[in-house]
Order: C-alpha cells, then structure tokens, then sequence
C-alpha cells in the first residue's frame, strides 16, 4: 500500500495560481515542494504552512532544476515524487514586427522547455511513485493554447507547444502509469491587469515611426478589452489550485481541463465556429 505522505513538486509558486496551489494541496495532506525564486518568497510560503517546503528553482537553470532533483529525491526517498505540477510562465505583449528576439527566447526557456526540462528530469522518480498506483504531472497551458491572438504572438505560440506537448507525453508516458493533463485557464484575477498595462504601455512606448498606425490603436484596444471583461470574468487562482487537487485525486485523471467563463466561451469557439467567423468576431476586440 502506498504511503500516505503524497510528495508534490510546483514550480512557478511565489504568486497566483502556483502559490494558491501550493496552499491548497498542504491543507489537503500533500508534502509540496514549492519551487520559488528567492530567499524570502520562500519564507513567506513557509509560513503558511509545515506541509510546504520551498526550494530555490528556476526552470530556465540547468543547475537549480538539478539541485531540486537531488533534494526532492532524498526527501522522497522510496515513495518518488507523486505529481509534478508546471506553472511556471511569464507573458510578452508585443507587436510580433517589433518581437525582441532575447526577450521572445526567454519566454520560450520559462514557457516551454523549461517544463520540458522538468518533466525529463524527474520522469524516474515520478514512475517510482507508480508502484502502488498512478503518477501525474499537470501542465498549465492556458485558453490561449486553443486560439491565437494578436499583440502576444509569442506566449501563444509557446501555450499552444505546451498543449501539444502535453498530449504527446500523454501517450508516452501512460504504459508508465504516469498521467499526463493540462489545465487550460481563462484570464485569472491576480495582479494580471496591472501588469498587461504596465506591458502594453511598455511596448507602446517601443513603437517604431515605420510601424503601421494600427499597432497603436490595437494594442490601446487591448487595454479597453481587458478592463471591460477581466475582472467580471476572470477565474481566481484558487480555482485553478481546486482543479488540480481534483486532477491529483483521479486515478486516472482525464487530459484536457478548460476553466473560466472567458476560457469556456473562447474553447467553444476554437472547436465549433469556422475561424473565418471566429476571426471576424475577435478582431474588434483586440484591433487587429
């Protein structure tokens, strides 16, 4: 019989959805090891709660995803690690003419292959969790994985690699009894307004003279949109953290896990309206 001490590894868990996850699974009986990026977000973490063990990790770290493995092994010890969850993800709001190439890189390294990085890593002590039951790791790729739009051209591309990768590893992984899903989120009520602002005024200000006139105008647009819908619709961070508890608690979990009102409705659309008509709807809402 397996033990009961269930061990949990979440990068990306200084804030939002990763620190309201870390919360949720020590208050029900999981050992999380929340991956964090300085001394005194840890701290702060550690305070909530003794079931929380923060470790310094950054994903886009060859040596801190290492020392993670090292310290999570000794921990775990013969029971391996139970769930790997990969929230670690940052944005870049920028016309794609004027992308940055060294700040579109970085986002792919947080985005992409550092939970590539993280999965091969730990796959062995994932699959020693397994001999009593199943293993699972949880991706979090988000609506934007399903439909693309404009002024984020590369966070599009790196969630919409998350999904496919995701399902790939789906199928590798399953004679392993390690259960691959990913979470597919709308927008989320943390400080996510203030910061698209703060990201499109940035990139506002970046605007060449030999720019179309329509850049400006679209990404003013993109602030009007977020400000009329995102906090009327937005999904909390605890509703992300409440489905992956649910995901850790199947044997079996399911794949795909779309949440939000906004990430339902944009869903439907990827799945059931032609893209010509899908296209023609969104473009006034993001100046496109």
């Amino acid at each position: 019989m397996q033990s009961e001490i269930k061990y949990v590894l979440i990068t990306g868990a200084s804030t939002g959805v990763g620190r309201a996850t870390a919360i949720t699974l020590s208050k029900n009986g999981y050992h999380v090891f929340a991956g964090v990026r300085n001394e005194q977000d840890g701290q702060a973490l550690r305070k909530l709660s003794q079931q929380i063990e923060p470790i310094i990790l950054d994903v886009t770290k060859a040596e801190d995803i290492e020392n993670a493995f090292r310290l999570v092994s000794e921990k775990c010890g013969n029971n391996g690690l139970y769930a790997l969850i990969n929230n670690a993800g940052i944005n870049y709001i920028d016309p794609f003419e004027n992308t940055q190439e060294e700040r579109a890189r970085y986002l792919m390294e947080v985005n992409f292959f550092g939970m590539c990085k993280m999965m091969q890593t730990f796959l062995p002590l994932l699959r020693l969790a397994t001999k009593d039951g199943t293993a699972k790791i949880v991706n979090l790729s988000s609506i934007g994985g399903a439909i693309g739009l404009p002024w984020e051209s590369y966070y599009h591309g790196a969630k919409f690699a998350v999904l496919g990768m995701s399902e790939a590893l789906r199928f590798e992984f399953r004679k392993q009894n390690v259960y691959v899903s990913c979470i597919m989120p709308g927008g989320i009520k943390t400080d996510f307004m203030t910061k698209l602002k703060s990201d499109v005024n940035k990139s506002l200000s970046n605007l060449k003279p030999e720019n179309p006139a329509y850049y400006k105008t679209g990404l003013e647009t993109m602030i009007k949109a977020s400000e009329q819908f995102g906090d009327k619709i937005a999904t909390t961070p605890e509703k992300v953290a409440g489905t992956v508890l649910k995901i850790l608690s199947k044997r079996k979990p399911t794949f795909k896990f779309v949440i939000g009102i906004d990430g339902k409705m944009m869903y439907f659309m990827s799945k059931f309206i032609p893209s010509t008509d899908r296209h023609m709807l969104l473009r006034g809402q993001f100046g496109a």
